[in-house]
Formats: structure tokens, sequence, C-alpha cells
């Protein structure tokens, strides 16, 4: 399943390990910090919400106006609600939806900590996986890296990210990731 996802989606393996790293970090941040999020309904919207962040980044959203992480939401939404259409037995929760959509669309802004909320857990996820000091537990970190390598995964999603932007300027709105990205390479700090 998990080749035809990747060949599907355009996604590299980095990203896939990357969006299996920020799952792990986020239960376990849900667990500690006994949140609804890992309970068993609301769990599955977790793991959506950490595996598909970095969608809007694969080449089929291109030419859409809108920043890879509101692309990337937009599909995580799509899909969930289409579960119902697909499997009428699963209820995708509205506020489930809305959740991982947030978490989504706002998982590179500086933004003031929503204690239990998916957006909290997942933006700590994320600077976790990104940064080793915020990990308490080396052995963790390390066992977690050896069965999802980093695979360069920060120039990865990087690269990914500016070619995006370089070719539909739109996707690339002062305050986003993609404008902060390509003014640290036209300072002469590098990008790619």
């Amino acid at each position: 399943m998990e080749g035809k996802f990747r060949n599907f989606a355009g996604l590299p393996q980095a990203i896939i390990n990357h969006g299996k790293r920020v799952y792990f970090y986020a239960t376990s941040l849900s667990i500690n910090a006994d949140s609804h999020w890992f309970e068993p309904d609301l769990e599955p919207y977790l793991f959506a919400a950490c595996m598909l962040h970095n969608l809007g980044v694969i080449t089929p959203f291109d030419d859409k106006p809108d920043p890879y992480e509101i692309s990337g939401a937009e599909v995580a939404r799509l899909l969930l609600e289409g579960f119902e259409k697909l499997l009428p037995s699963v209820h995708v929760p509205p506020r489930a939806i809305y959740a991982v959509h947030r978490a989504i669309s706002l998982h590179t802004q500086a933004a003031p900590a929503e204690p239990k909320t998916l957006t909290d857990h997942f933006r700590m996820a994320i600077m976790a996986d990104a940064d080793p000091s915020l990990v308490s537990h080396a052995s963790a970190r390390d066992i977690l890296e050896a069965a999802y390598p980093r695979m360069g995964i920060e120039s990865v999603l990087r690269r990914m990210i500016v070619v995006q932007a370089l070719k539909n300027p739109k996707k690339a709105p002062e305050g986003s990731r993609a404008r902060e990205l390509i003014n640290a390479g036209r300072a002469g700090h590098g990008f790619l």
C-alpha cells in the first residue's frame, strides 16, 4: 500500500518517512498531555494530518494559487469528506475534518499555543522531528530514524517548496514559508 500511495501522490520517501516520524512524536505528545487526539475515534485523523501535511508540494498542485500548506489542507479535507462516500459505514466527524484542515494549513505558521489541540500537538511534533534537542529520549529518536530514515528531508522538502514557488509566485505570498526560503536564497543563504 505504501508504495502505491507514494507513487500516486508523487511524494519522495523522505517526506513519507517524515510523516511517520511526526506521527510518532504527535502520538507521544498526545498521550503525555492526556489529549483526546489519541482516543481511538480520533487517532486516525491525527495520522491523516501527519501523513498528508506536505502533500501540497507535489507537482499536481504547482498551478494552484494557494501556498502548499493550504493546498495540502484542502486535499486532506476532500479525502476525509470522501471516506463516507466510499465507505458508508465510516463517519468522519466534522470537527475532525476541521481540526486536520486547520493543523495542516497552519503547520508552518507561528501562532499562540492551543493546548491539547491537534494543531498544537502537530506543530510540536514537526519541531521535534526537525530539532533533536527537543526529544528527551535520544535512543527513541535513534530507533525511529533507523526505521524511517531522514533521507535528507530538510533539503528535499525545501527544494520542492522553492521550485514550486518559483514556477508559481502566487504560492509564495509575504509571510509564507515558501517566501522565507526564496528570500533566504536571494540573500545568499542558499535554499537548494
